[in-house]
């Protein structure tokens, strides 16, 4: 059994798994981690709150041999989509998407120590904060997006 790769969403987001189809007659069936049947075929398509993993049962109608394989659903409240430019010098533009219900968020810029060196708050409605980079030296930093003081997501920023 294959079931395609894990997925990451924010919280509310609608999620489509599907297994790859094998050769000759099988019944495909989607299950919780602790057996309750959710679907039955190659997809399944689920809108999630919280981090969930499925168990995906393929068996052969022929030989009644089953195989399994599992997925996994990550949800985040808030999830960096790009830095740009990055190497940066002056400023990055950092594009996020934050989940629904999200009424405040957070930029912060650590060191690689994880000392904070800058912290600025991410607009809600417009998914994209231009941040200063000037005070910064040359170097290795993490972008962070922290959505009530959990951190949501990171990426790896470059300071020339």
């Amino acid at each position: 059994a294959t079931a395609l790769e894990d997925q990451t969403v924010l919280a509310g987001e609608t999620t489509v798994f599907r297994a790859v189809e094998h050769d000759g007659d099988a019944q495909y069936v989607w299950r919780t981690v602790t057996g309750e049947e959710l679907a039955v075929g190659t997809t399944l398509q689920t809108t999630q709150s919280v981090t969930s993993r499925y168990v995906l049962e393929v068996t052969d109608v022929e030989s009644g041999y089953k195989a399994f394989d599992t997925v996994t659903v990550t949800v985040k409240r808030g999830i960096i989509t790009t830095l740009s430019p990055n190497p940066a010098d002056r400023a990055v533009a950092v594009s996020y998407r934050l989940a629904d219900d999200v009424a405040d968020a957070v930029l912060r810029i650590t060191n690689l120590q994880g000392v904070t060196v800058s912290s600025t708050r991410a607009p809600v409605g417009t998914g994209v904060a231009t941040v200063s980079l000037q005070h910064l030296r040359a170097g290795q930093y993490h972008v962070q997006l922290v959505v009530n003081n959990v951190v949501e997501d990171s990426k790896l920023l470059i300071v020339q």
